[in-house]
């Protein structure tokens, strides 16, 4: 049944979802952005990654934790039906 949420509420419920990090490379002179987007079809979090940019990351922009980075590149828990 539906239970009337929305993105929304999604949103106000995590609010990494939408929120844009940045990973530094090994060599700390390039860096990429990773989008955090909420996957409706399999309810979980997934990472939009942009290809490594020469440069430093802006100012106002996180760095993404280790955590936060393993728990977005785990593969989805798939439930069956």
């Amino acid at each position: 049944m539906y239970s009337g949420r929305t993105f929304q509420d999604m949103k106000s419920w995590d609010r990494s979802i939408g929120k844009i990090y940045y990973e530094l490379s090994k060599d700390k002179k390039s860096f990429r952005t990773i989008r955090v987007a909420w996957n409706p079809w399999m309810s979980c979090k997934v990472p939009q990654t942009s290809n490594w940019v020469y440069g430093t990351p802006p100012n106002e922009m996180e760095m993404a934790s280790p955590t936060l980075l393993s728990s977005l590149r785990r593969d989805p828990q798939y439930m069956p039906f």
